[in-house]
């Protein structure tokens, strides 16, 4: 059994270096004991970060992740956040320090928690397609539909070969199986779903009811922290203070996937200089 465990190293500095932690990250799913994971300085961006908050999203005894000096940027970061913010999870601290550089690329797809809908191309030797493929399956549970609804104009290929796809199940602690190794193009879509929740429910807004719908919408798809979570949220944005570029990219990422309080905000406009003119 690990309780702790320390992967701190800089060994490489090409901008498409996918880490090669990444297969160790994506097997933490199977693992109940760790309580710390240190992965400072291991040139972990997005990708790497999409990885940790699906093999961790069920962890209840990891209580800490340092990730210092790894280009997260704001793609990461919201990976992050959103894992940090999931009651059910036992994280509860995380360092950030020297992560608030780097972007996504246009070779790789990417996913969007708050809307993710559209055409993927996933090479599922690489563990970051295998993560996405397991979060769109996740949002399919979400969103209460079935393969047939959720996913559309599939095409498989396995060793350069036109091959049938057979859609995953998941294991006997939950996780879904997807192949290691093969070509997928797939269309993900969630506008069944959307007809169900906000179209044909009790809610029954109007075709026209725009600022309705999306009222509705983002309050169901975005996340709100309790004050179990809320707590570690605002106490990292609060040890930026002196780094505008920090606070900016930490804002950025909150903005695009929770709904924040008058109250949390107001407490953030007095520690960021980037908020108040």
């Amino acid at each position: 059994r690990v309780a702790n465990c320390s992967s701190a190293s800089d060994v490489c500095s090409a901008a498409d270096f996918v880490p090669p932690l990444s297969r160790f990250l994506e097997h933490l799913c199977y693992d109940k004991t760790l309580t710390l994971l240190d992965i400072s300085m291991n040139r972990c961006d997005f990708r790497t970060a999409l990885i940790l908050e699906d093999s961790l999203d069920t962890h209840k005894k990891l209580k800490e992740i340092l990730l210092n000096n790894n280009p997260l940027g704001t793609l990461g970061m919201r990976s992050i956040l959103r894992l940090l913010s999931r009651d059910h999870t036992g994280l509860v601290s995380f360092d950030t320090d020297g992560c608030y550089f780097g972007s996504a690329t246009d070779n790789f797809p990417i996913f969007t928690y708050t809307n993710p809908g559209g055409k993927y191309e996933l090479q599922l030797w690489r563990p970051y397609h295998r993560a996405l493929l397991r979060m769109l399956y996740k949002m399919m549970e979400f969103f209460k539909l079935s393969t047939d609804e959720a996913f559309d104009k599939v095409a498989y290929k396995s060793k350069g070969r036109p091959a049938p796809w057979t859609h995953p199940t998941k294991d006997h602690i939950g996780v879904w199986e997807v192949p290691v190794e093969g070509d997928l193009s797939i269309v993900f879509t969630v506008e069944r779903a959307i007809l169900k929740r906000f179209m044909n429910s009790q809610l029954a807004l109007k075709d026209n009811d725009f600022a309705g719908f999306l009222d509705n919408y983002f309050t169901e798809m975005k996340f709100k922290p309790g004050m179990r979570k809320v707590i570690p949220l605002l106490g990292r944005f609060a040890m930026l203070n002196k780094d505008e570029h920090a606070q900016q990219v930490y804002i950025d990422s909150l903005a695009k996937d929770f709904v924040i309080t008058l109250p949390y905000l107001e407490y953030m406009c007095a520690l960021s200089p980037v908020a108040i003119p």
